[in-house]
């Protein structure tokens, strides 16, 4: 009898243990996306501005990162988060993609420092694919990230920071010529006039 009245008394401690009401809406069916912005080696980056794009759209709750690298959003359940994009005036444009649009997403995002010469292929894709999703959903939203892009971004900031943009030395002579080209492929693109629309 003893050994049963112990048992409930654990089940019911676990319980209430596990039971927080201030726990984040996500518990609940919402969506939060939190997280911190980190330079490489890992400390962190003020200031950033971190937006979320969702079925096409960006959504109105913009935030900047903390002292602490740190940003939150809580988000009403739904669509799945296409983009995450983070941006700052010191390093090249970083972005977390296809998140679910309900419980919670933590992101520690590492954004390249613009003076920066990375090492890593995949780190190179990275930093270019962040440059070429911001081309393209310039052609294809509803007119929001258009909006963002020019109230944060002049043309000359973008293009300058995407020209000093150095692709790694690789092995394979074929994998260097396939980042040279995606790089040279994206400055030749230059702005589309939707996009030059959002920048002047």
């Amino acid at each position: 009898m003893k050994m049963r009245s112990l048992a409930m008394s654990v089940a019911v401690t676990l319980c209430v243990g596990l039971w927080n009401p201030s726990a984040p809406v996500a518990l609940a069916g919402g969506c939060v996306v939190s997280g911190r912005a980190v330079r490489t080696s890992g400390e962190p980056i003020s200031g950033v501005h971190v937006v979320i794009v969702r079925n096409g759209t960006l959504d109105g709750r913009q935030v900047f990162t903390r002292n602490d690298g740190f940003f939150e959003f809580i988000l009403d359940p739904g669509r799945p988060i296409d983009y995450v994009f983070f941006s700052h005036s010191d390093h090249h444009p970083s972005c977390a993609t296809l998140l679910s649009g309900t419980g919670q997403h933590r992101i520690e995002q590492v954004l390249i420092d613009r003076r920066e010469r990375v090492s890593s292929i995949t780190t190179a894709l990275a930093v270019l694919q962040a440059y070429e999703t911001l081309m393209i959903l310039t052609r294809t939203d509803d007119g929001s990230i258009q909006e963002w892009l020019g109230r944060n971004w002049s043309e000359k900031q973008f293009y300058t920071k995407l020209e000093a943009f150095q692709v790694p030395p690789t092995k394979r002579a074929d994998d260097q010529r396939m980042l040279n080209d995606k790089r040279q492929a994206l400055l030749r693109s230059g702005t589309v006039p939707r996009m030059r629309k959002a920048f002047d």
